[in-house]
């Protein structure tokens, strides 16, 4: 699925960007274009990040079980107890990634998603290798009932949703959707380098967003993408997630979140 979204993809922004400024679905491309070598490498740390997953599930997995008999409700069965673990797993990733971006912890790892100055599916590819926020975060479902396979059902459901979110192709939705649900159009806002606050946190729903005031709707014109004040790199690329850790974490490190370089959303 991904290879097809990433070769659609570019086939798509190579015929709108022949056209007039004026006339790519009436708004906003970005600043850089598209790079068949950042779709690559995005990929390439899109696979080390899914290592490091796997061991990260063991602790995610067994803090779970130890919270479990604590739960606080009893999840419902069936394709209402999938449902269910969906909202519960967005509401939990709105906290994830607010935290990604307003902690240095989280904005260690975290930056790797951002740092690229461009936004397409190969974007998507490009999730972070050390979520260790995640540990504090993801257990918490077990106390709403939500135990590990209905949870890992949730996720998957919204990596893949999440995941088509990563694309200028896609004008904005129908006003009513755009209301409830998250979109392209506010993904892109979230992506941009001019934004030092961290909107559009939500993963499906943004009524997260609209509710604890981190909804920021996107304008027209040329978007630049990336991390503002980003200096350059000074490791080897696939290298590249580590130095970021270890930049934002060292004392008075030059990518720390900080009044004069917050995380780009």
């Amino acid at each position: 699925m991904a290879v097809v979204l990433v070769v659609g993809e570019a086939y798509a922004l190579r015929t709108i960007r022949r056209r007039p400024l004026g006339s790519v679905v009436g708004r906003r491309v970005s600043a850089t274009g598209y790079s068949a070598q950042n779709v690559i490498g995005s990929a390439g740390i899109g696979v080390a990040a899914k290592v490091v997953g796997l061991a990260l599930a063991v602790p995610t997995l067994a803090i779970g079980a130890m919270l479990a008999p604590l739960s606080l409700v009893t999840a419902p069965s069936g394709a209402a107890g999938v449902a269910y673990a969906v909202l519960v797993a967005d509401a939990l990733l709105y906290i994830f990634h607010r935290l990604s971006h307003r902690t240095t912890l989280g904005w260690a790892s975290h930056i790797t998603h951002h740092e690229t100055p461009y936004f397409d599916y190969g974007v998507a590819l490009r999730v972070e290798v050390f979520p260790v926020v995640g540990l504090a975060v993801f257990p918490l479902a077990a106390l709403f009932g939500v135990g590990p396979e209905m949870i890992a059902i949730a996720f998957l459901i919204h990596g893949l949703y999440m995941g088509v979110l990563h694309t200028e192709v896609i004008d904005r939705l129908p006003r009513w959707f755009e209301l409830v649900f998250n979109t392209p159009s506010h993904h892109r806002v979230h992506h941009l380098a001019d934004d030092r606050r961290g909107h559009n946190l939500g993963s499906i729903l943004i009524v997260w967003d609209r509710l604890f005031g981190t909804f920021r709707p996107e304008a027209s014109g040329i978007h630049h993408y990336g991390v503002a004040n980003l200096p350059d790199r000074r490791w080897p690329g696939f290298l590249g997630p580590v130095e970021n850790f270890y930049r934002v974490l060292r004392p008075r490190g030059d990518l720390r979140v900080s009044a004069q370089n917050r995380p780009a959303t």
